[in-house]
């Protein structure tokens, strides 16, 4: 298990079927995430964007409370 930006990313690879699967925790559970991809490589790209784009909403909704 991994950090990026903070939050607890996991990759592994599944026997039965060949591919990778990520896990994203984030304190917020309505926010867990997860996918399925064929190599490890791009598992992890998914999971890095899916983290950025979690992180950057709740940026935008953070923002928009302050105005």
């Amino acid at each position: 298990m991994r950090t990026y930006r903070g939050v607890e990313l996991e990759v592994v690879e599944n026997t039965e079927r060949r591919s990778w699967t990520w896990t994203a925790r984030i304190e917020d559970p309505k926010t867990a995430r997860s996918g399925f991809y064929r190599s490890r490589l791009d598992a992890m790209f998914a999971a890095e964007h899916a983290i950025d784009r979690i992180l950057a909403r709740e940026t935008n909704t953070a923002l928009t409370k302050l105005k």
